[in-house]
């Protein structure tokens, strides 16, 4: 028998979930959104920093490629697209239907402005992954100050 662990910050947390989501479906999407509908479902993102770049991997089972768009404005990236109801026979009938569908939409502030043309996003096993490159920061030059006498 496997012992698992309980976190109670888990249950907080998908109860902070469940309450945006509320939110977001009654008001509508964020500031950011492109379309005029409201988005169906939010996929799952992990964001982490590897050498030279920020990565935002993104789930998208069941999505076609063709059906995401990336686009980044005034330093924001949006993730979108659509995942299409897939049709069922008419002698059937769902018992249980939890895998969400419809439109997308979730958007990331970036720290500093980048050129969208360094961004590579590629789409895999149902996983879109998009490297960001980090800016380089500008290193502090010395400034000689000359002295008029």
């Amino acid at each position: 028998m496997s012992v698992i662990r309980w976190d109670p910050f888990q249950t907080v947390s998908e109860l902070q979930e469940k309450i945006n989501q509320v939110f977001e479906e009654s008001f509508g999407g964020s500031p950011n959104d492109s379309r005029d509908e409201v988005p169906a479902w939010k996929p799952r993102v992990d964001i982490y920093s590897k050498k030279g770049a920020i990565v935002i991997a993104t789930d998208l089972p069941g999505v076609r490629r063709q059906d995401v768009a990336v686009e980044i404005r005034d330093n924001i990236i949006t993730i979108s697209g659509e995942k299409k109801l897939e049709s069922k026979p008419e002698d059937e009938q769902y018992l249980r239907k939890e895998r969400p569908f419809g439109i997308f939409s979730r958007a990331f502030t970036l720290e500093a402005p980048i050129d969208a043309r360094e961004v590579r996003a590629r789409f895999k096993n149902g996983v879109l992954t998009v490297d960001i490159p980090k800016p380089t920061r500008e290193q502090p030059r010395k400034i000689e100050v000359s002295i008029d006498e």
